[in-house]
Formats: structure tokens, C-alpha cells, sequence
């Protein structure tokens, strides 16, 4: 192997090492910030929509020079050392940033929407540069890649999808089960500063060993993304943006559902995001393997998406499944470490059979989008503005789905909504940009979506009685006496109220939280609790004005401390 060919494989080897960070900053500022805003989905959201956001204006942003910069892996080097110095310097500005808020800013601020405006904003400002840089990351190295002698384009960018969302996975689970137990949130986070530092300084020195210096107007690049013939530039830029958000609803869409059946646990949901990201990777392979021998890249990704809307429909179906593998996993194991360990497997397992084929075409999206505006004549600009348009999309997806859509049609629905926007535009790429229009195989997918969503419609949406039943912790799928008096998606959980002998339980996600019995039984050990906890601080406080109630659930408590 030539030095070249060594170069090109330590560069894709390094952003693993890059996605690795990545993961764990997003996982740890989660936690960071849940401890701002109060609550840990509304960090969850934040940080999905600065880290989506920030790396979409990064790529915008180096979008615009990168054709101008004679040494991008250097300037690449120099984006991961900050954001390593960053990541090293966060546990720091976090504490210090915390004491300065709760001790002088809130108390100063007079009103409530104030205060949560701070605390949003302020929170938002602590992760914004690191995510701007991070987003600067992928058309830099990507840049420097392709000026490679010998580099194909199909090849390199499917590599560099590969590589750096393997290594995503591999940070999720990695923050999860071991630099969180064993090392705490500061631990972790100089983990990932130390990744950052080490890419930083083998970056910079590839580039001095290969004496980079020479812009991509020097070499042999295509001209400018102007020049880009025709509709192509704006059609797979809005073909980007929305089949990213199509994708990001699909991943809310899941982990929504799958908590239902596997459990609403820090463990599960790193589970199901190394999966999505894992499906994510394996596109990104794909391409890698076959990218450089297709003949029409805008006619195969109009098939991908295609095909990812039907994996997206189907996925509705197996998720509806679950609800039944999971007592039977459950069953089958001893409640010991062990038997945790294997539970934990198994549910990998299932996450994957229903993520990984939808997200496996996912991947395959945004390098086959950018080789065909490469090979068009798109120039390197065309890589940031492709990876600025997948993030921009992945935030509309976010708001839309999670505050719009899910409270609106419901989870099952908007999944299949979201399979048929994908499906759509797999059909008007074919129909408007390749020159096979209305081709037999073309008139196939358009009948085959239609089938698939008309049948998901009418056999493939999961039972909301069984979905509130908590399965992941009962192990049971016995459903006789139970009636489902309500039934609600919410922005950020699905709440149901069921009747069953003896009771009625609300529950959020399938986990009951509050239960009352009717008024002609005796009062079961929760509602004793309940009237517990009303009645004590009554009876120790002589006058009280003002009270404070943590969490509403049946209303039992309030009920008490009302009728005082």
C-alpha cells in the first residue's frame, strides 16, 4: 500500500475516532443541561436541534471557502483541537455558568417566561461552538480526502459516512455502559477532549508529511456549484432536506414506540440510537462498495427512497410485533446481571429488525446525493451545502414530529406519513430528473408504496391497549378485563388511562404512575400514599399560603390539600 492509499485510510480511521466524540458530547450534554431545563426530554430536544442546527451552519459556513483553502486536513486538524479544548473546558464553564445563574440571574428576573428564556438560551449558547465546529468537520476532511491522487468520489464519501457513523454508534453505547458508570459526566467529557486532541494532532501531521498546498481550483476539481446544469442543485438540496426529515421522524416515531415495549431506560434508548446510527453506517458502506459504478446516481437514489418509505411503512407493522417479543424475552430469562446483560442483546436485536433497514437506505441518501452533484460539476462546495440541507432537514423534522404531527395524528401515523413523504420524492426524482419517467419499474414503486401504506393502514397499526400495558414490566400480553378509556401522544410521551379489576391506571409510556380505585372499594396502599402525602405537611404547617405540588398523577394529593 502506497502512502497515499495509508493516508486516505488513517484519515476515514481518525473520524471514527471524530463520530466516537461526537456521540459522547451529545449524550453527556443531555444530561449537563436536563439539569438547567428540569426535565430530561426537553434537554433531548435542545440538544438535537443546536447539534442538528450548529453542524448545519458549520457545513454552510465552510462551505463557502473550502474550494479557496489550500490545506483543509490542517484546518480540519485545527476544528477538532477546539473542539477538544472545548469539550475539556466544558465541566468547568457548566458549574460556573450554574452557580452565576441560580445565584444572580434568575432571582434578578422578574417574571417566569424570563426565566425560561435564560435558561433556554443560555443553555443553548453552552454547546453552540463545538456544534458549529463539528458541522465545519465532514466537508473539510472530505475535501481532503478527495484531493487525493486516486480518490473516487463515490468510494470516499460513502467511506466517510461509514466511518464516522460507526464510530457514532460506537460513542453512544460507549458513554453509556462504561464512561458514565465508571468515570461521571467530567470523566467522560475528558474522554471525548482527549479523542478530539489525538485526531487533532495525527490530522496535522498527515498533512505536514503530505506537504498539503494546493487549493481545488489548482487540481484537477470540477468547476463551481453554480454551474451545476439545470434543476439539479436546488432539486437534491429540497430532496435532501426533506428525506432528512422524513428520517429523523422516523427515529423519534420508534424510540417512542419501542419505549413502550422495551422500557423508557437511559440503557434502551442508547440501544435503539446506536442501532438507527448503525443502519445509518451500513448505507453509507453500501455506497462505498458500488457508489463509483453506478451510471445514474439521481435514478438509483430516487429507488433508494423509494425503497426506504416501504422499509419506513413496514417498520410500523414490526413495531407492533414488539409488544409481543418482549414478554417472551422477558420470560425466558433469569432476573440476575446476566439475564440483564442478554435482555439488553435481545432488545439490540429487535431495534436493529426494525431501524436498520429504513436507516440503511437513509445512509445511502446524502453520499449519493453529493457524488451526483460531484460528478455534475458541483465542486466542493456542493459537500457542505448537501451535509448544511440533511441537518436544516433533521431539525424540521424534530419540531414537526414531536410537537406537531405526534400530538396531532399520533405515532403510528405520523410513521407513515413520513414513509410516504420519502416515498414521493423517490418518485419525482424518477419521474422529473431521470430520463426513464414513467418506466415500468417506476410505475412498480409508485404501486407498491400505495399497497404498503393502504395495508399499514388497515392491518399494520399496533393495539393501544396492548401499547399501554407496560410489557417490558409485567411480561405479560394478557389483556382480559382491560379496557382503554384514553389514549394520547404527547410531544414528549404517550398517556393512557385503562380500566382494569379492582382499578383505574394512568400511565405514561406503559409504566403506570397513578392509580385509583372506584369509590365503592376500599382504598387501595398508592392512594394512601397519595392522601399521605396531602395530609402530613397539613398537619405539620399551622397556617400555610402557599403550596407546591411536584407532579400532578391522579390528582389525589391536590384533591386533599384543596379540601383542607
Amino acid at each position: 500500500m502506497n502512502r497515499i492509499a495509508t493516508t486516505r485510510w488513517t484519515l476515514q480511521l481518525l473520524f471514527v475516532l471524530s463520530g466516537c466524540a461526537a456521540l459522547i458530547y451529545q449524550s453527556l450534554w443531555a444530561h449537563y443541561l436536563g439539569l438547567t431545563l428540569g426535565h430530561a426530554a426537553y434537554a433531548q430536544t435542545l440538544v438535537l436541534m443546536m447539534f442538528m442546527g450548529g453542524m448545519a451552519l458549520g457545513a454552510w459556513g465552510i462551505s463557502r471557502v473550502t474550494q479557496s483553502l489550500r490545506r483543509p486536513v490542517a484546518v480540519y486538524a485545527g476544528a477538532e483541537a477546539l473542539i477538544g479544548v472545548l469539550g475539556l473546558a466544558f465541566h468547568g464553564v457548566f458549574v460556573a455558568y450554574s452557580d452565576y445563574s441560580q445565584a444572580t440571574v434568575l432571582p434578578a428576573l422578574a417574571s417566569a417566561g424570563a426565566a425560561q428564556a435564560w435558561q433556554w438560551l443560555s443553555a443553548a449558547a453552552l454547546i453552540a461552538p463545538q456544534t458549529v465546529l463539528l458541522g465545519a468537520t465532514f466537508p473539510l476532511i472530505a475535501a481532503g480526502v478527495l484531493r487525493l491522487d486516486g480518490s473516487q468520489q463515490g468510494r470516499t464519501l460513502g467511506g466517510l459516512y461509514f466511518t464516522n457513523g460507526i464510530g457514532a454508534a460506537l460513542g453512544a453505547l460507549l458513554a453509556t455502559f462504561v464512561l458514565l458508570p465508571n468515570l461521571g459526566m467530567p470523566g467522560a467529557l475528558k474522554v471525548a477532549g482527549g479523542l478530539n486532541l489525538l485526531v487533532a494532532v495525527a490530522s496535522l501531521g498527515l498533512s505536514l508529511a503530505l506537504r498539503e498546498g494546493h487549493a481545488a481550483s489548482d487540481a484537477a476539481a470540477p468547476e463551481s456549484a453554480g454551474d451545476v446544469p439545470g434543476r439539479l442543485l436546488p432539486a437534491l438540496l429540497v430532496a435532501t432536506f426533506l428525506s432528512s426529515a422524513a428520517s429523523f421522524a422516523y427515529e423519534l416515531g420508534w424510540v417512542r414506540m419501542l419505549n413502550q415495549a422495551l422500557g423508557s431506560s437511559l440503557h434502551s434508548f442508547e440501544l435503539m440510537l446506536a442501532a438507527f446510527i448503525a443502519g445509518l453506517a451500513l448505507g453509507g458502506l453500501w455506497v462505498r462498495r458500488v457508489g463509483d459504478r453506478i451510471q445514474d446516481l439521481v435514478r438509483y437514489a430516487g429507488f433508494v427512497q423509494v425503497a426506504m418509505g416501504l422499509c419506513a411503512m413496514l417498520s410500523v407493522a414490526l413495531l407492533g410485533n414488539a409488544y409481543h417479543w418482549v414478554p417472551a424475552i422477558l420470560q425466558g430469562l433469569a432476573k440476575t446481571s446476566a439475564g440483564y446483560v442478554l435482555y439488553n442483546m435481545a432488545t439490540a436485536g429487535i431495534a436493529l429488525l426494525i431501524m436498520a433497514p429504513a436507516a440503511f437506505f437513509a445512509g445511502m441518501t446524502l453520499p449519493l446525493f453529493t457524488a451526483a452533484l460531484l460528478r455534475r460539476g458541483g465542486g466542493e462546495r456542493a459537500i457542505g451545502q448537501v451535509y448544511a440541507a440533511n441537518t436544516l432537514g433533521a431539525i424540521l423534522g424534530v419540531l414537526v414530529a414531536a410537537h406537531g404531527l405526534m400530538p396531532a395524528i399520533g405515532v403510528g401515523m405520523t410513521l407513515l406519513l413520513a414513509g410516504a413523504v420519502d416515498l414521493v420524492i423517490g418518485l419525482a426524482l424518477l419521474r422529473a430528473l431521470s430520463p426513464g419517467r414513467w418506466a415500468p419499474a417506476v410505475l412498480v414503486a409508485a404501486g407498491a408504496g400505495s399497497v404498503m401504506l393502504g395495508g399499514m393502514l388497515h392491518w399494520g397499526l399496533p393495539d393501544r391497549l396492548l401499547q399501554s400495558a407496560g410489557v417490558f414490566r409485567y411480561g405479560s400480553t394478557n389483556m382480559a378485563g382491560r379496557e382503554l378509556l384514553f389514549y394520547k401522544d404527547g410531544a414528549t410521551a404517550s398517556i393512557s388511562v385503562v380500566s382494569q379489576p379492582g382499578a383505574i391506571v394512568i400511565s405514561t409510556n406503559g409504566k403506570p404512575d397513578a392509580g385509583l380505585t372506584p369509590l365503592t372499594k376500599a382504598p387501595n396502599p398508592d392512594e394512601i400514599t397519595m392522601l399521605m402525602l396531602a395530609a402530613l405537611p397539613l398537619a405539620v404547617h399551622p397556617q400555610p399560603q402557599d403550596i407546591a405540588v411536584i407532579g400532578w398523577g391522579s390528582g389525589l394529593s391536590t384533591h386533599t390539600l384543596l379540601g383542607s
